[in-house]
């Protein structure tokens, strides 16, 4: 009985013994799944980064043209500010020129206004002078005509009689 017993153990310890190996396999394939689904993972992720490598070289090459680019325009403006201030320079010295000019010629041209109203105003009294010698002749013009006017009637008047 004892051997029987002993034989059961035996049994029990083999039964355990192929349950273990039998979860030992599985764990083993389940491990070799799971590898296998990192080596893809892993693959997948080198052939991405990868792609992300080169897409980003080609980022990196286009933002340096993009900064050479900029860079010649940002020197070709400064060159154009450097132009333009020169200019700005000249103008603002011609500008100075120009109102130094102005107040000479604002200086001249109340002095002509001034000789321009009394030539005014010696022209307004000729004229006045001249028109109220004018209205005298007028005066004395009308009445030659009022006389001639008469003697045309007188003489009306003796033709008719006649």
């Amino acid at each position: 009985e004892r051997a029987r017993a002993e034989g059961v153990k035996v049994e029990e310890a083999r039964a355990r013994q192929e349950e273990m190996e039998g979860r030992h396999a599985e764990t083993v394939r389940g491990l070799q799944d799971a590898i296998g689904g990192l080596e893809a993972s892993v693959s997948e992720a080198e052939k991405r980064e990868t792609v992300t490598k080169t897409e980003l070289m080609s980022s990196l090459s286009q933002r340096q043209k993009q900064i050479a680019t900029l860079e010649g325009e940002r020197d070709r403006a400064q060159e154009e500010a450097l132009g333009l201030q020169g200019e700005r320079d000249s103008l603002t010295e011609r500008l100075e020129e120009a109102v130094v000019r102005e107040a000479d010629l604002a200086s001249e041209l109340q002095a002509s206004e001034e000789k321009g109203r009394a030539e005014v105003e010696r022209l307004r009294e000729e004229m006045e002078g001249a028109l109220m010698r004018e209205a005298e002749t007028v005066s004395g013009l009308q009445g030659s005509v009022e006389r001639l006017e008469q003697e045309v009637g007188e003489w009306q008047e003796r033709a008719r009689a006649e």
